[in-house]
């Protein structure tokens, strides 16, 4: 594993004055409201179109966000020539542009997509289903993962998600509303009931979709992501070794003329009645693995602005980790 302390984030931390921060939220919510009006007006070709344009200003605007994507991409692919790297960079900031403009008009476009939407692996659904045990269902932050709820709307399978509350209520407000569709619920976490709602979903034979791609705070374990040690969630491994669930995963992949591949792939079954430390471990780390299968395909479309390693082990959690490491030779 490479060290961690060649990763920091200290020269990209944003330091802005706190009167700012009810500006900044201002600004973002009537943005958005804005651009739901034009998002109901023009097409998907158009919209595209202008996050393509936003995407461009923010690579050049937003410099400490394009050092952090510099870094990590650096990190991850330092045998690729840094002209490569370069140029997922800007790939990536169209990409999230695009993205942007693209949930903006989703409520009118996705309707009428069955010509830019195809879908691979559907039929493992229907394995989950027919196993009786429920299905946990592996996301990252990479294409344009906010389809998936619309996708999950068309499959008629019921599903909970798991997501984080956004920091302002209005937008909370707009994500819950574009997220919360037909038999998808979402389950906030932190929530008093959010354990009791997750373990009904395999009661009930339901899908369980969780994002373990980030640095958050819940709770997690350090596991090597791209062979750097990465505070990863451990709730889909947990849940996978009790439940004996079907572990699939689910992206939604940007292709060119607008077209989206929603790519469906078997992760695995891993029951055990009474699973420990390293078991999680374990799972956790074929799961990370997965991931890292995916970004290699599609390296300018997962978000490197995030700081995936922002946490670092400590003592213990690097015995841990060496311990780990001589176990799997």
């Amino acid at each position: 594993m490479q060290k961690q302390q060649e990763i920091s984030y200290q020269k990209f931390e944003k330091k802005r004055p706190r009167w700012t921060k009810r500006l900044r939220r201002g600004l973002e919510y009537y943005s958005l409201r804005g651009g739901i009006v034009l998002g109901n007006c023009l097409s998907l070709e158009v919209l595209q179109f202008l996050g393509r344009c936003l995407g461009r200003s923010a690579y050049y605007l937003l410099w400490k966000d394009r050092g952090i994507v510099e870094q990590q991409l650096a990190l991850v692919f330092k045998d690729i020539p840094a002209s490569q790297r370069k140029k997922w960079t800007n790939e990536c900031f169209l990409h999230y542009g695009q993205m942007l403009f693209e949930i903006l008009g989703v409520e009118r476009w996705f309707d009428q997509s069955n010509q830019r939407i195809r879908v691979y692996g559907e039929s493992l659904l229907k394995e989950g289903y027919e196993r009786g045990k429920g299905t946990i269902v592996l996301g990252a932050h990479i294409g344009n993962w906010e389809l998936l709820t619309y996708y999950f709307e068309r499959t008629g399978y019921s599903a909970k998600v798991a997501v984080t509350p956004i920091y302002d209520e209005r937008l909370n407000e707009f994500f819950v509303k574009l997220r919360q569709r037909g038999g998808i619920t979402l389950i906030p976490r932190g929530a008093p009931q959010a354990a009791r709602e997750i373990l009904l979903c395999f009661k009930q034979n339901e899908i369980f979709f969780v994002i373990i791609d980030q640095d958050t705070d819940v709770s997690s374990m350090f596991i090597p992501f791209f062979d750097i040690p990465a505070l990863t969630p451990i709730v889909a491994a947990s849940l996978a070794l009790k439940t004996g669930a079907l572990v699939l995963s689910a992206m939604v992949i940007r292709q060119p003329h607008g077209q989206f591949d929603i790519q469906i792939e078997r992760v695995g079954v891993f029951e055990k009645k009474k699973p420990n430390r390293r078991d999680l471990y374990e799972v956790s780390l074929q799961f990370n693995q997965h991931l890292e299968k995916i970004i290699r395909r599609y390296p300018s479309q997962w978000a490197w602005f995030h700081r995936r390693w922002k946490h670092r082990p400590s003592a213990k959690d690097l015995q841990f980790l060496k311990e780990m490491n001589s176990f799997e030779n």
